[in-house]
């Protein structure tokens, strides 16, 4: 570069830094994620060695190649018009433009590994589908936007240089020996395209592009008849379904992502330490459908991982499959379905639920409240009731600590009505990514989440130890359940193996059973005694299962022993699960059909 004039060396040093950073930015999209690779460098393996070298020579080499093409260069100040300085402008600021979408999305999809169970599309597709409520998607709004503006003042740093360093230098040229004069801005447009285009690749890839492309494809086609809906789903109907003549109380406790796994391997979890030591002693006083001989639970199918449509599972036996479209609008759910919540109110049960969030969120209310006409009691019923500040909000809503005292008082209120009754909550503070760390939280863990589930843990247990001293308890029946497994990512995965992220996606058979040891808890306290409580162990069952297992605990006779997609676990009836392999029934349950969307649709008549 001897050719060079002193008076540009800065000007090259600049642009060499900038060739260089560019083509290592394309060099990592184009080799694989950027993120996975910096983070082999954590661990120090034959595999880190290989990037080593690999990066080294790339950058030798892109340096001999940058210093061999300045060596053919002049630098010559701007010899065009002044009226082309607009398009000069033009070039410098689309140039801006896409260096800003290529960093923005890298750093989203960063956030949104963390934020959402990206490697599962339907979850992601369904629950940005249908964000009414909570809050969420003013916090998902507020999120990405704070991310977008943090991208947005970076990319108008380095370019805002630029803009100012060429003012100040009158707007330098790049010409070559061979007289063609190019615009630098020229150059940077054309580097911010490449990145772009690699970044988008890089996103596709990383996140499996074309599995959301195929899930959102699927709801483009026309709905067929599906031979599986038509001999495997059993429509609920009211006669076949014979309470005993003195109906029991039911309490549902609906635990956020609570899994059976959490419990030490000696109990049947996946844990060095328990992380439920209560709730596994329950577990064994009580009664628990496993997958083992030991502590366990049920498997999420598709169109069951994820809040709404565990509910969906347990109570009405089928998959969340609803679209997101104006055939949805939340203000009905399921309408021609038959549900759980149903069946107790045409058995005169007085029925109740309560969230520490906004009943709204995700169409929560509309599947308990148009069936069975459940009341609801969330974060704004409590707080038009006073028993909350009117600013007050904690995570989703308040925290579990004071859903189980407000549980207390409801149950004390609803035990003094001449009815059964059915009352239900679901918690909060387990949900993904880290939980709610509350004010009686241990920190004894080294990570946020098991501390949140130790104390979820002793939160659920001491509410029984409660309910054990009630005059009503020997005439009720509690149902303990998560409901779904924990959306674990590599950063929040409370287990030591990170092969069980992965698992569920991978798995094609539940006979199966190491493939994915993951699973669900669930506990039946007070049920009515059952004929041979052998068949609890060694079960594979799905959230469908327990629509009927439910009624079945409260001494209810089921012709057939099946509703919906779900059997009575306490009858020989296999499930769906120990019939077929979980591929076939994901495939079957979630394409699109007329049999689902005739229960989806109010009728005009």
């Amino acid at each position: 570069m001897g050719m060079i004039n002193k008076k540009y060396r800065l000007f090259y040093a600049v642009h060499i830094a900038v060739v260089l950073l560019a083509s290592l930015f394309i060099f990592y999209g184009l080799k694989g994620s950027i993120q996975e690779r910096l983070e082999s460098l954590q661990s120090f393996s034959s595999h880190t060695i290989k990037l080593l070298v690999e990066t080294g020579v790339f950058l030798l080499f892109g340096t001999f190649f940058a210093l061999l093409s300045f060596r053919f260069l002049n630098v010559i100040p701007a010899r065009k018009p002044e009226s082309k300085n607009t398009s000069q402008n033009a070039l410098l600021v689309l140039a801006w433009l896409f260096y800003f979408i290529a960093l923005t999305l890298l750093v989203l999809k960063r956030w949104a590994d963390k934020r959402f169970p990206m490697e599962q599309p339907e979850i992601v597709y369904f629950t940005l589908s249908h964000l009414q409520g909570g809050g969420v998607e003013i916090s998902i709004f507020f999120e990405s936007g704070k991310i977008a503006v943090i991208c947005l003042f970076v990319a108008l740093i380095f370019f805002l240089g630029i803009f100012i360093y060429e003012k100040k230098t009158q707007r330098y040229f790049l010409q070559t020996k061979i007289s063609r004069l190019t615009s630098v801005n020229r150059l940077y447009l054309i580097f911010a395209v490449i990145i772009l285009c690699v970044s988008c690749i890089d996103v596709y890839r990383d996140l499996n592009g074309k599995d959301y492309i195929s899930v959102i494809q699927k709801y483009t086609k026309p709905a067929v008849d599906s031979a599986f809906y038509l001999s495997e789903y059993v429509t609920p109907k009211y006669e076949n379904i014979v309470f005993p003549e003195k109906k029991k109380n039911l309490i549902i406790i609906l635990v956020e992502s609570l899994e059976s796994s959490f419990s030490d391997k000696e109990n049947g979890g996946l844990m060095d330490k328990n992380l439920i030591p209560h709730l596994t002693a329950l577990a064994r006083e009580n009664l628990n459908f496993s997958n083992t001989e030991k502590i366990g639970g049920g498997s999420d199918l598709s169109g069951t991982g994820w809040t709404i449509a565990g509910m969906t599972g347990k109570f009405a036996g089928l998959p969340y499959n609803l679209l997101g479209d104006e055939n949805h609008d939340c203000t009905y759910f399921l309408p021609n379905a038959v549900t759980l919540t149903d069946i107790l109110a045409e058995n005169d049960y007085r029925q109740l639920f309560i969230f520490g969030s906004d009943k709204h969120f995700a169409g929560r209310d509309a599947l308990l409240e148009t069936h069975g006409n459940v009341e609801i009691h969330d974060t704004e019923w409590y707080k038009e009731n006073k028993m909350l500040p009117k600013n007050y909000s904690v995570f989703w809503g308040f925290e579990d600590k004071k859903l189980f005292d407000f549980a207390k008082y409801e149950l004390e209120n609803l035990s003094q009505e001449s009815k059964p009754f059915m009352f239900g909550l679901l918690t909060v503070d387990t949900h993904m990514p880290t939980g709610y760390q509350c004010e009686i939280c241990p920190s004894s863990e080294d990570m946020p989440l098991k501390n949140t589930i130790l104390c979820t843990d002793f939160q659920v247990s001491s509410f029984i130890e409660w309910c054990k001293k009630q005059a009503w308890y020997a005439d009720t029946v509690i149902a303990i359940m998560g409901d779904h497994l924990f959306m674990a990512t590599e950063d929040t995965s409370p287990f030591s193996d990170n092969s069980y992220l992965t698992a569920h996606s991978l798995k094609t058979d539940l006979s199966g059973m190491e493939s994915n040891p993951r699973r669900w808890l669930d506990i039946f306290i007070n049920p009515v005694p059952q004929e041979d409580s052998s068949l609890t162990k060694n079960r594979k069952f799905s959230s469908f299962d327990m629509f009927p297992t439910i009624l079945a605990a409260l001494g209810c006779k089921i012709a057939g022993n099946k509703l919906g997609f779900g059997v009575n676990l306490f009858s020989e009836e296999k499930s769906l699960c120990e019939r077929y392999s979980e591929e076939y029934i994901n495939s079957e349950i979630m394409a699109r059909n007329r049999q689902y969307e005739s229960m989806e649709f109010i009728s005009e008549e």
